[in-house]
This record gives C-alpha cells, sequence and structure tokens, in this order.
C-alpha cells in the first residue's frame, strides 16, 4: 500500500457525486463525499476516509451520530480489498473502506436513499 493512504484524492463534483452513488454504502457517507464534505483518501478504485473526519461531520448537528458511525467504520469497513480480491488487507489505522465492492448490504436502497439526500440538498454538517 502506498505510504500516501491518507492523502486525499484530488475528484472533481462529478467524480465525487460518481464515487459516491457506486461505491458508498451509507447514504451519510456517500452524500458527505458528493457533497465534498468528506475527502476520499488513497485512490478512487479502492476509497478511504478518515474516521475523526467522519466522527466530526456526524456530530456537527448536535448529536453523537459521528460516534456511532465510528463504531461501524472500525469494525465492519476495516479491511481493504487485497492483492486477492479478497477484502483482506487492513485499513491504515485512523482509516476506514467505505466501498460497496466489499460491503454489499443493502446497496440498492443506500445508493437511492443517497441519491435522495443530494437531490435535496440535505447538508450533512
Amino acid at each position: 500500500m502506498s505510504n500516501n493512504a491518507n492523502k486525499p484524492v484530488e475528484l472533481n463534483g462529478d467524480e465525487r457525486a460518481l464515487l459516491a452513488e457506486k461505491k458508498a454504502t451509507c447514504p451519510f457517507i456517500g452524500s458527505a463525499v458528493a457533497q465534498g464534505d468528506l475527502a476520499v483518501r488513497f485512490d478512487a478504485e479502492d476509497p478511504l476516509a478518515s474516521i475523526e473526519d467522519v466522527r466530526r461531520l456526524g456530530n456537527s448537528g448536535g448529536g453523537d451520530l459521528g460516534d456511532l458511525l465510528v463504531l461501524f467504520a472500525s469494525g465492519n469497513h476495516a479491511f481493504m480489498r487485497g492483492d486477492s480480491g479478497k477484502l483482506d488487507n487492513p485499513v491504515p489505522s485512523g482509516l476506514f473502506y467505505w466501498s460497496s465492492l466489499g460491503h454489499r448490504v443493502l446497496t440498492r436502497a443506500t445508493a437511492a436513499s443517497s441519491r435522495k439526500i443530494r437531490r435535496c440538498g440535505i447538508p450533512v454538517d
């Protein structure tokens, strides 16, 4: 893995929206990426995000949604695709893998929810 796993990937708005729709398993993460509020890290094929960025965004509304999202990120998304194509490569500390390629739970429903949230212009921060 690159030593720059924490470095944000430069994407334009259309690229962020497509990536969020095709790869995000969570409507919150998808919307945050599409709106440019959550940086995509490592690369667009195997997207990572900062756990602390998710905590900050999730808790910014005054609640503790971010703390809950950290539990999922730290547990369910602690591995990314390795050379075998399987989720067998631990993500670097402080990051999580948010691609639906490995996590296909409610993919269609979350993609639809994410599109609806973005269409309504609901801010995530």
